[in-house]
């Protein structure tokens, strides 16, 4: 999430310097993302369907109350960086913040869930 954060505010910019159009630049913005991340997450894919038939498992991510305090900053911290950027009036997109809330949620559903 943090790297679609990044390379998307990074081509947000360098595409408004170039004085591009605002629907060509979120075309061109939405192709250039899908080219970088679309053979990442297929890549990722295989290898995990690979590890798999050898009969690997990868094991889960495990839920701690650490890990959820620091999801708990991160995603407070995107939401400061959002709220900063609106209130500068700057292009800000709702994306990240919703997505590492909605991770977060899933995340603590999952931790309470776990026998203690």
């Amino acid at each position: 999430m943090l790297w679609l954060f990044l390379l998307s505010s990074l081509l947000q910019s360098v595409l408004g310097a170039v004085g591009m159009p605002e629907p060509w630049r979120s075309v061109l913005l939405a192709a250039a993302l899908a080219a970088v991340f679309i053979p990442l997450i297929r890549g990722a894919t295989t290898e995990t369907r690979a590890l798999r038939a050898e009969g690997i498992d990868m094991p889960a991510f495990v839920i701690t109350r650490k890990s959820l305090i620091v999801l708990s900053v991160i995603t407070a911290v995107f939401w400061v960086v959002f709220a900063v950027l609106a209130f500068l009036g700057e292009f800000t997109s709702l994306l990240v913040p919703i997505a590492w809330t909605v991770l977060l949620a899933f995340q603590a559903r999952q931790w309470r869930s776990l026998p203690r």
